[in-house]
């Protein structure tokens, strides 16, 4: 009994000393907000069984390396893979529609909310005519395209169901529409408006209107190459020995932006941040940084700074017009107690804390119009500042506090950016239909009326547009009943508020009152049909979006009736 339990025993001290630091030595579910099992799902499909879908060459190969680097750095408890080669074939795991959700389903029913997964995808992808994003998959009917696919936001709302927060989507799909790339047909893979519960985010392979490549130069997507060797220790900027997802963002985003530029591609990657903790979230571990990595403690824009590092600012999906999203992360062998927030709207901030006074938050700078907005602890990682105006340039810049002794120290300089808020709108479509004459008055029935006119249109905003003009150089003859059909129309944006108005101003002429044995008469003199008439159309008046017949008569010359059509946009 003893010799077994000594066996037991030693057994256990090798199993544990086989182990390499950084791929065991550190445990990542023990870092803080990496807490929970680790599952992932890597689908990549090469070849479709519609011989009208365009194969890939890479896209399988994706999938099976970003797999292994996560068996061999991420300590997942479960990774499966989904590919068309022969091995997943005989394990009936091809990248089907039924097998991914199955195995989707599979991940989720042993999973607890404080897990994290992560889904991966390679191959092509589509969007409807709403916006909904679709994995094409390898038995896709290119005939029932959107029904034989998967919609991403199924996948969303699976997580939602299970409660998972901790979810990262990474998808290497063309979001946009062209040959012999990670596309297909109709619209490209386009970014999604997840409510924040329901995803943590969204790593995009390229950000709409771009392309995904396959690399020329490797076995892989050109996006892929670069997670992977991010992912295998190159994008620890730090040099924790942990790759967490904030760095990833940035080492993917700089690797794929300098090939491109070098390549002459079009290609730039793309993150829709969706959680308010995301940049502390650990993806791999490693012992030995891979060669001709750049190693450096900071990066460039932080110098100043360095307890913090990957500072950025990004406006919060779904809410770019009020919402900005502020993230970053500790430096290695950082020392502080708490995070100061300084905001400054449309001017850059040149004041530094100074050191032995206590700020509060809200508190306004003297002399400026700076304020405190928020004051953290060392161990937060974001902030969203959701009390933004509209189409505003925002300033921000971050102190890191220690507190020596009862008196605050502070950074000798803070780290800056800026985000500029978009404006909430709508579309509107002005459309001209006709103009006809209901009447000439008796003076002129002999003749008829000679008509001109200018019809404008005039936003709340200050914004003028001209739907039609009628010059007087045109000669046009009206008698009763007689139409002028239109094809103009134009489009404005509105913001949505209650203030927000349009104006449609008619200016109508009869250039004469007639003429006598077919001459023009002396001395004219233009008679005002509709002279400058403003029709008012507030935004929040449902009217707008109807058809509108204004019939209108002044002086002595014709009554006429104008119509036109608006509507929201699409």
């Amino acid at each position: 009994m003893k010799i077994l339990k000594l066996l037991f025993i030693f057994f256990i001290l090798n199993a544990y000393f086989i182990y390499p630091e950084g791929e065991k030595g550190i445990k990542i579910n023990k870092i803080k907000g990496n807490k929970g099992k680790r599952w992932a799902i890597c689908v990549g499909i090469n070849d479709y069984n519609d011989d009208n879908i365009v194969d890939l060459k890479n896209a399988a190969n994706d999938a099976i390396n970003i797999g292994k680097i996560f068996n061999d750095n991420g300590q997942f408890d479960k990774v499966i893979t989904l590919v068309d080669d022969f091995n997943h074939f005989k394990n009936k795991m091809l990248p089907t529609k039924s097998n991914i959700e199955k195995q989707l389903d599979y991940i989720l029913n042993f999973s607890s909310p404080e897990d994290l997964i992560i889904f991966t995808f390679s191959g092509h992808g589509i969007s409807d005519n709403q916006g909904n994003g679709y994995l094409i998959t390898q038995d896709t009917d290119i005939n029932k395209k959107f029904e034989t696919s998967i919609k991403v936001q199924d996948i969303v709302k699976k997580f939602e169901n299970f409660k998972i927060k901790k979810t990262l989507l990474i998808l290497d799909a063309c979001r946009e529409e062209i040959s012999q790339t990670k596309s297909l047909g109709n619209k490209g893979l386009l970014a999604e408006k997840f409510k924040e519960s329901e995803v943590a985010a969204t790593f995009y392979s390229t950000k709409a209107g771009w392309f995904s490549y396959e690399d020329t130069e490797s076995e892989y997507g050109v996006f892929t190459r670069f997670l992977i060797d991010g992912l295998a220790g190159k994008a620890d900027i730090n040099n924790d020995k942990v790759v967490s997802f904030s760095e990833i963002e940035t080492y993917v985003q700089d690797s794929v932006s300098e090939y491109s530029l070098k390549h002459n591609r079009k290609q730039k990657p793309y993150t829709k941040i969706y959680g308010e903790k995301f940049g502390d979230l650990a993806l791999t571990a490693y012992k030995t940084k891979p060669e001709n990595t750049k190693s450096i403690s900071i990066i460039e824009d932080v110098k100043s700074l360095k307890d913090l590092i990957n500072f950025k600012i990004a406006l919060k999906v779904g809410e770019e017009y009020s919402t900005a999203l502020l993230s970053w992360a500790k430096a290695k062998e950082s020392s502080f107690d708490e995070i100061v927030i300084l905001r400054n709207k449309n001017n850059p901030i040149t004041f530094n804390l100074k050191n032995n006074i206590n700020y509060v938050e809200g508190e306004k700078i003297p002399n400026s119009k700076i304020i405190v907005l928020k004051i953290l602890k060392d161990n937060t990682f974001s902030y969203s500042d959701n009390t933004l105006e509209e189409d505003t340039t925002y300033y921000y810049k971050l102190f890191t506090k220690k507190i020596n002794s009862g008196s605050p120290i502070y950074s000798n300089n803070g780290i800056e950016h800026n985000v500029k808020t978009l404006i909430d709108e709508d579309t509107i479509q002005i459309r001209l239909d006709k103009l006809k004459v209901i009447k000439v008055l008796e003076e002129n029935k002999s003749w008829g009326v000679e008509l001109c006119w200018k019809i404008e249109v005039e936003t709340s905003t200050g914004k003028k547009f001209t739907i039609h003009e009628r010059p007087k150089e045109k000669y046009k003859a009206f008698e009763d009943g007689k139409e002028y059909s239109f094809d103009d129309k134009i489009e404005i944006k509105l913001p949505k508020k209650d203030s927000s108005y349009f104006d449609i101003i008619v200016d109508l002429v009869d250039l004469d009152t007639g003429v006598k044995d077919g001459w023009l008469k002396e001395n004219q003199q233009d008679d005002k049909v509709i002279n400058k008439k403003h029709y008012r159309y507030n935004y929040n008046d449902n009217k707008i979006y109807k058809t509108h017949i204004i019939k209108e008569k002044e002086n002595k010359s014709c009554e006429v009736e104008l119509k036109w059509t608006i509507s929201k946009a699409n």
